[in-house]
């Protein structure tokens, strides 16, 4: 079979592989990820109790635009955090939209010393499908969440996914 053949039917076919192993594995394939690098996952009511009753740094680490549709109450862009400044003991919940850029940040977080790092399992569309508040730009609970992708547009089962 020819190179070129051979890198056509490659691409679509790991793209694929993704897709089944993102459908059947789902948040546990993420949680493994986030927890074999050190990241502490937690559960959508795990982490309504902390920041709730404790002092946390709230990172949304996706893109600015999905920021502007809906996010956590209290939540930066992790973006705009100058990370040098923060002491390493500070407590951080960083989170995206399924779980996956937060764990990378997570665990990058870990390897350079901090201790008390929280990832909101599952992510945003976890955090909405049980029915936890999101806000909009102008602080105003919504029910649009910025799925990041039609890839995983199909997760969001309680409320409205915008591209």
């Amino acid at each position: 079979m020819k190179a070129s053949l051979k890198l056509r039917y490659i691409l679509p076919l790991s793209a694929l592989l993704v897709l089944v192993m993102v459908a059947v594995f789902g948040r546990d394939l993420i949680s493994g990820f986030g927890a074999y690098h050190g990241v502490k996952n937690c559960s959508t009511e795990e982490v309504a109790a902390l920041v709730e009753n404790e002092d946390f740094l709230i990172l949304d680490v996706r893109q600015k635009k999905e920021y502007e549709v809906s996010h956590l109450k209290g939540a930066i862009l992790a973006a705009e955090v100058d990370f040098e400044s923060l002491k390493t003991d500070q407590r951080i919940l960083v989170y995206c939209t399924v779980g996956f850029r937060s764990t990378e940040l997570g665990t990058t977080l870990t390897n350079n010393g901090f201790s008390h790092i929280y990832n909101l399992d599952g992510g945003l569309i976890s955090w909405k499908n049980q029915g936890k508040p999101v806000y909009n730009l102008k602080e105003q609970p919504t029910d649009s969440i910025h799925v990041y992708s039609s890839l995983f547009g199909f997760l969001l089962k309680n409320g409205l996914a915008v591209k």
